[in-house]
Order: structure tokens, then sequence, then C-alpha cells
């Protein structure tokens, strides 16, 4: 998607680009703390609070790409920049597709006790939210290429960044909830 932004000029598609960037990051940082936890999972407050931490910097990565993708959306919606649709919509269409297909696996992920482990479902709703981003994606390009009103694009860039403001604000939340758990 990086590649195909470059040669599409497409703002949507790079966000949609950084924003599984950000997804996989979340992951390493998700990984990192839970090596870190297990260490110390004597002292559960504590494990707590590294949880938080790692929660914090995730939401504070997201909220910062999310405030360039909307500057950049702005600034883009007054100028003319030419957007090449066939390589921005082939680009979306693989990865609708790799997240379809990652969507798939995590639907088929064990159960717990009848519950699905919320690491799975955590994972699963970054992977439906890439899904979704793909699709806007999508449609801004057919709309673009409809149309020639190339406004489209910043307007799919604003969405996929409104998104993750969205996700940045549940993350901060959830980060925080997880910091006071042990401490009442």
């Amino acid at each position: 998607e990086i590649i195909g932004s470059w040669h599409s000029g497409s703002l949507a598609l790079l966000g949609d680009a950084i924003h599984v960037f950000v997804d996989g990051l979340s992951v390493i940082v998700s990984i990192i703390v839970a090596r870190r936890v297990r260490k110390i999972c004597q002292n559960l407050s504590r494990g707590n609070k590294v949880r938080a931490i790692g929660g914090y910097a995730n939401a504070a990565l997201l909220g910062f790409i999310a405030i360039w993708i909307l500057n950049e959306s702005w600034e883009r919606l007054f100028e003319s920049k030419r957007v090449f649709t066939a390589s921005m919509i082939v680009a979306a269409a693989v990865g609708l597709a790799i997240n379809w297909y990652q969507h798939r696996i995590m639907e088929g992920a064990p159960e717990v006790n009848g519950h699905r482990h919320v690491t799975h479902a955590s994972l699963d709703a970054h992977i439906l939210g890439d899904l979704r981003n793909s699709v806007a994606v999508i449609i801004a390009g057919a709309l673009i290429w409809l149309t020639g009103w190339l406004a489209w694009d910043p307007i799919a860039s604003a969405l996929i960044a409104l998104w993750m403001v969205i996700q940045m604000f549940k993350l901060f939340k959830a980060s925080y909830l997880q910091s006071r758990i042990y401490e009442i």
C-alpha cells in the first residue's frame, strides 16, 4: 500500500498503509509489554501499570499520525493533486484481500471457556478496521474515476484519520482502566 500510495499519489491509501503499520507496531509493543509483565508477574499492580504504559504509547502514536493525516487531508482538499485511481484501487484491493484473509484466520481462533481470547478479539478489531479503511480507499478511487473530483481522496483520508482518533480515545480509556485495576 505504501508503494501504491507513492505511485498513485493517494493520501487515503497512504493513511491506510500507515494505519496498518501502526497496528503492526502495536502488536510489537504488546509483545514487549507481555514479556516485561511476565518477568514481574508477582506484583499485579506493577504489571498493570506496565500494560497501561504500552497502551498509552500506542494511543499516542495513533493520535500523532491521525493529526498528520488530518492536516494533509485539509491541505490536499484545496489543491488539485492528480491521483492515479487504477493503482490506488489495485493496492487497496490487495490490502482488502489480505485483511479479509487475516479476519477469517482470527474467526477460527480457539475459544477459552466459550469465549474468544481478548488478544484475538482485539487483533480482529484492528484487522476489521484495516479492512474498512481499504474499502474506503476503493470507494474513493472509484468515485474519483467516475466523477473526476479529486477531493474524494482527502475526504477518505480524513475519515480514516477520524477512525484512528476514535481508536486512540478507546485505547487511552482502556489503558487508564488497566492502570487502576489493583489500586482500589
